[in-house]
């Protein structure tokens, strides 16, 4: 008996060990895994503000082109959401205010949110164009 004890034990302490070991490695391969999503992640997240900063700039030199050509260019604004540039125009005859109420307000007399933007620019004397 005492003969089969110490390899019993011998191999129990290494299944113990190798227990452990493994737990060791799947708790590093967890770490590596994260670590490279986070860096992926960092990566896209570059990419994309590179990109919207391309986009503004383009937007900006759309803005200073109508600028040159006419002479109502009042802003420009870039949305990220919608990845569009939006330039902003003043009407040469303006609406009234109750010929924007008209073309924007619905029976109840309010303005649904989706023309919302149309309706003020309408209201200041204004509107945009997308490029």
């Amino acid at each position: 008996m005492k003969t089969l004890s110490i390899p019993l034990a011998i191999v129990i302490g290494c299944v113990i060990l190798g227990g452990f070991y493994y737990a060791s490695e799947v708790n590093k391969q967890k770490s590596i895994e994260m670590q490279q999503w986070t860096e992926l992640a960092s990566k896209k997240e570059q990419e994309k503000r590179e990109y919207t900063l391309k986009q503004k700039d383009t937007c900006l030199s759309i803005y200073e082109t109508e600028g040159k050509k006419w002479s109502n260019v009042t802003g420009w604004r870039y949305n990220e959401t919608e990845d569009r540039c939006y330039i902003e125009y003043k009407e040469t005859n303006p609406k009234t205010s109750a010929q924007c109420n008209s073309t924007y307000k619905d029976e109840d007399g309010k303005v649904s949110p989706l023309v919302f933007m149309d309706y003020l620019l309408c209201l200041d004397g204004k509107f945009e164009k997308i490029f």
